[in-house]
């Protein structure tokens, strides 16, 4: 595996070409692990070394979202520029979340890593 920064927070991260030029496994401490397109990747790192290593402004602030889907998915996510896997579609997903929705995803996320009885979390 090479090491390398994560295609959506630039942290370092463990980037595994899966076949040449097609795809990339990314296993992040932040977003968890995914896959992404190599056409995404190399585009983003052109956009973000005209621009002072960030995406467009508007694309920028939908990364957390993107960041978001690719942690929650069971299965490593497909992050690419179009169709079903398009980064932007799968972020917008991510982006109207509800307050209510992200605190019952912290709390079956505390009671799947607890040791207790998850039947005592129930109400």
């Amino acid at each position: 595996m090479a090491d390398g920064p994560c295609s959506i927070c630039q942290r370092p991260a463990d980037r595994e070409w899966l076949t040449p030029l097609t795809q990339c496994l990314v296993t992040c401490a932040r977003c968890g692990r995914y896959r992404i397109t190599y056409s995404l990747d190399e585009w983003w790192k052109e956009v973000r070394s005209k621009n002072a290593e960030h995406l467009l402004p508007g694309e920028e602030q939908l990364l957390p979202y993107l960041s978001a889907h690719t942690r929650q998915s069971v299965e490593p996510a497909v992050v690419g520029q179009t169709g079903e896997h398009a980064w932007k579609h799968l972020a917008e997903g991510h982006r109207t979340t509800g307050v209510t929705r992200k605190v019952s995803n912290l709390l079956d996320y505390f009671a799947n890593q607890s040791e207790l009885d998850p039947i005592r979390w129930t109400v």
